[in-house]
Protein backbone atom coordinates (compact mmCIF):
# COMPACT_ATOMS: atom_id res chain seq x y z
CA UNK A 1 0.00 0.00 0.00
CA UNK A 2 2.78 2.13 1.19
CA UNK A 3 3.92 2.11 -2.57
CA UNK A 4 0.81 2.68 -4.62
CA UNK A 5 0.61 5.78 -2.21
CA UNK A 6 4.03 6.94 -3.61
CA UNK A 7 3.07 6.13 -7.36
CA UNK A 8 -0.34 8.36 -6.54
CA UNK A 9 1.61 10.85 -5.07
CA UNK A 10 4.34 11.22 -7.87
CA UNK A 11 1.11 11.33 -10.48
CA UNK A 12 -0.53 13.89 -8.70
CA UNK A 13 2.63 15.92 -8.17
CA UNK A 14 3.36 15.31 -12.22
CA UNK A 15 0.13 16.26 -13.76
CA UNK A 16 -0.23 19.80 -10.83
CA UNK A 17 3.67 20.39 -12.97
CA UNK A 18 3.31 18.34 -16.14
CA UNK A 19 3.91 21.40 -18.59
CA UNK A 20 7.14 22.10 -17.62
CA UNK A 21 8.34 18.13 -16.39
CA UNK A 22 7.17 16.83 -19.98
CA UNK A 23 9.75 16.44 -22.61
CA UNK A 24 10.39 14.52 -25.93
CA UNK A 25 9.97 11.00 -25.47
CA UNK A 26 12.13 9.77 -28.29
CA UNK A 27 13.67 12.20 -30.56
CA UNK A 28 12.11 15.08 -31.62
CA UNK A 29 8.87 13.23 -32.96
CA UNK A 30 5.74 15.59 -32.41
CA UNK A 31 3.78 14.71 -29.83
CA UNK A 32 5.56 12.55 -28.37
CA UNK A 33 6.23 14.30 -25.16
CA UNK A 34 5.85 12.89 -21.58
CA UNK A 35 7.29 12.72 -18.20
CA UNK A 36 9.29 8.97 -18.34
CA UNK A 37 9.54 7.25 -15.22
CA UNK A 38 11.45 4.15 -16.71
CA UNK A 39 12.83 2.77 -20.31
CA UNK A 40 14.96 0.22 -21.55
CA UNK A 41 15.29 -1.31 -24.94
CA UNK A 42 13.68 -4.78 -25.48
CA UNK A 43 15.27 -5.99 -28.37
CA UNK A 44 18.13 -4.82 -30.75
CA UNK A 45 19.01 -6.45 -34.01
CA UNK A 46 21.46 -5.43 -36.81
CA UNK A 47 19.91 -4.40 -40.29
CA UNK A 48 21.46 -3.80 -43.95
CA UNK A 49 24.10 -5.94 -43.72
CA UNK A 50 25.13 -4.31 -39.98
CA UNK A 51 24.99 -0.84 -41.16
CA UNK A 52 21.92 -0.58 -39.91
CA UNK A 53 20.01 -0.78 -36.18
CA UNK A 54 16.08 -1.73 -35.43
CA UNK A 55 15.72 -1.49 -31.68
CA UNK A 56 12.47 -1.91 -29.85
CA UNK A 57 12.10 0.22 -26.81
CA UNK A 58 9.71 0.66 -24.03
CA UNK A 59 8.79 3.39 -21.96
CA UNK A 60 6.82 3.53 -18.91
CA UNK A 61 6.01 7.80 -18.66
CA UNK A 62 3.01 9.98 -17.53
CA UNK A 63 1.50 11.65 -20.66
CA UNK A 64 -2.15 13.46 -21.21
CA UNK A 65 -3.17 12.84 -17.56
CA UNK A 66 -2.27 8.77 -17.34
CA UNK A 67 0.13 6.42 -16.68
CA UNK A 68 1.39 5.07 -19.78
CA UNK A 69 3.82 1.83 -21.28
CA UNK A 70 4.94 2.91 -24.74
CA UNK A 71 7.00 0.57 -27.33
CA UNK A 72 9.00 1.84 -29.86
CA UNK A 73 10.16 0.36 -32.68
CA UNK A 74 13.40 2.91 -34.40
CA UNK A 75 15.16 2.36 -37.13
CA UNK A 76 18.65 3.39 -38.50
CA UNK A 77 19.07 2.78 -41.76
CA UNK A 78 22.96 2.98 -42.29
CA UNK A 79 25.82 4.89 -40.80
CA UNK A 80 25.17 8.47 -40.25
CA UNK A 81 21.22 8.13 -41.17
CA UNK A 82 18.44 9.65 -39.21
CA UNK A 83 16.30 7.39 -37.28
CA UNK A 84 12.48 6.58 -38.00
CA UNK A 85 9.93 5.01 -35.58
CA UNK A 86 8.41 2.19 -37.84
CA UNK A 87 6.24 0.67 -35.26
CA UNK A 88 4.65 2.59 -31.66
CA UNK A 89 2.33 1.13 -29.44
CA UNK A 90 0.74 2.51 -26.26
CA UNK A 91 -1.06 1.24 -23.16
CA UNK A 92 -2.58 3.18 -20.93
CA UNK A 93 -1.77 2.01 -16.85
CA UNK A 94 -3.43 2.09 -13.95
CA UNK A 95 -1.25 3.04 -10.69
CA UNK A 96 -2.01 -0.58 -9.79
CA UNK A 97 -0.79 -1.78 -13.02
CA UNK A 98 2.26 0.70 -12.42
CA UNK A 99 2.75 -0.91 -8.24
CA UNK A 100 2.65 -4.74 -9.81
CA UNK A 101 4.83 -3.51 -12.63
CA UNK A 102 7.49 -2.40 -10.40
CA UNK A 103 6.89 -5.52 -8.34
CA UNK A 104 7.00 -7.89 -11.00
CA UNK A 105 10.38 -10.35 -10.83
CA UNK A 106 10.74 -10.03 -14.13
CA UNK A 107 11.42 -6.37 -14.07
CA UNK A 108 14.97 -5.32 -14.27
CA UNK A 109 16.13 -3.82 -10.84
CA UNK A 110 17.55 -0.54 -13.51
CA UNK A 111 14.17 0.13 -13.95
CA UNK A 112 13.37 0.20 -10.60
CA UNK A 113 15.89 2.02 -9.55
CA UNK A 114 15.11 5.02 -12.72
CA UNK A 115 11.78 5.40 -11.14
CA UNK A 116 12.78 6.22 -7.78
CA UNK A 117 16.05 8.30 -9.25
CA UNK A 118 13.19 10.24 -10.97
CA UNK A 119 11.01 10.33 -8.11
CA UNK A 120 14.01 11.86 -6.00
CA UNK A 121 15.22 14.50 -8.89
CA UNK A 122 11.50 15.53 -8.74
CA UNK A 123 11.47 15.93 -4.99
CA UNK A 124 14.51 18.19 -5.20
CA UNK A 125 13.87 19.96 -8.10
CA UNK A 126 10.83 21.15 -6.55
CA UNK A 127 11.93 21.76 -2.97
CA UNK A 128 10.43 18.64 -1.29
CA UNK A 129 6.83 19.22 -2.39
CA UNK A 130 6.39 15.29 -2.93
CA UNK A 131 6.75 13.02 0.24
CA UNK A 132 10.13 11.83 1.57
CA UNK A 133 10.36 7.86 0.91
CA UNK A 134 10.58 5.83 3.97
CA UNK A 135 11.96 2.91 2.93
CA UNK A 136 12.72 1.17 6.34
CA UNK A 137 9.52 2.28 8.11
CA UNK A 138 6.65 2.72 5.39
CA UNK A 139 5.78 6.25 7.41
CA UNK A 140 5.46 9.51 5.91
Amino acid sequence: MYALKLIRDIKKFTLENYDVLKKPIYGDYPGLKAVVFMSRTLSSHAINGGAGDRDLDQTIAIKDGEWIKMEFEAEISGIGAPFKLTKEREDVLSDEDVEAYLNASDTPIGEVVQFFKKYTELRKQFENNIPKIDVFYGKI
